[in-house]
Order: C-alpha cells, then structure tokens, then sequence
C-alpha cells in the first residue's frame, strides 16, 4: 500500500459565519476532548469573587452596552422629502469649485453680519411698549432695593 493510498484522519469542514470564509481549526481554544483551553488568570478569579454581584452585574451591563448590539448593523436615516432635502447640495455640486467657494465666503459674510447686528447696541429696542428703554446692569447693581447687605463690588468675580 503507497503512502498515497494511506486514509488521513478526517477533519469536518467548517464554516465561519461570515459568507464565504472557512475556519481555521488550529486557532479554536477547545481541546479535541471538548476541554476549554481559556485560562482564567488568578487576579480574575480573586477580583470576581470579592465583587459585589450588584457591581458585577451592573460593570457587565455596561460593558455589554458599549459594545453595541448583536448583531451589529448600520444605522441610516430615510430622509423626508429626499428630493427637496438635497436640492442645495445638487445645486453647488453643478457648480465649478472656484463658484463654490465664492459661494461659501459669502454666506459666511452674511452670518457675521447678522450675527454682529444681533449682539450690537443697535440691535437693542429703544423703548419697550410702556416700560422705557431698556438698562444695562453692571455686576454691582440689584434688581431689588434695600439687598444691601447682598452688593459685592466688581472686583469680587
């Protein structure tokens, strides 16, 4: 009988769960006669048996919980009225890129601008329906007389 005729032991086929790939069996960590062969280190064994089951339950959770879900899957947004949604993106990607940077320095112009008439003097009513102008407030002023004994002086910030 040649050596080529010899049978060889049989090793099942196995499948990973990802399509298409097969396992390596030389990297699984059970032993042929079903043994585990994880070893739990010591320091684990001593921590796990000092910790409250209310830590180690809730630590568990946590863990289980940054880990995300099983199995994982993406997350996506079906957009509302897609069409419309992505009308402006259409619109610059139309455009030719030295356009789109114009585009995008003027709009960034016109929210300074907006934004600096908002939080300026001039942008405050000068009188407010029966009440007056309004007053600004320095940090040693109260809203309510006879708090005297509440004044702090700039200073004290």
């Amino acid at each position: 009988m040649a050596a080529r005729d010899t049978p060889e032991r049989a090793v099942p086929e196995t499948i990973d769960l990802e399509h298409g790939t097969k396992r390596d069996p030389s990297r699984d960590r059970v032993a042929p006669n079903g043994q585990n062969l994880e070893v739990t280190p010591q320091w684990r064994k001593r921590l796990s048996a000092r910790t409250p089951a209310p830590v180690a339950r809730w630590s568990r959770k946590v863990v289980d919980w940054i880990k995300g879900p099983k199995p994982p899957g993406r997350y996506t947004i079906t957009p509302f009225l897609e069409r419309w949604q992505t009308l402006p993106v259409r619109l610059l990607a139309r455009l030719p890129e030295w356009t789109r940077i114009c585009v995008y320095a003027a709009a960034c112009i016109v929210w300074i601008v907006v934004f600096a008439v908002v939080i300026s003097d001039g942008g405050l009513p000068s009188d407010i329906g029966g009440f007056g102008a309004p007053v600004k407030l320095s940090c040693v002023n109260n809203l309510w007389y006879g708090l005297s004994s509440y004044t702090r002086s700039c200073d004290d910030y």
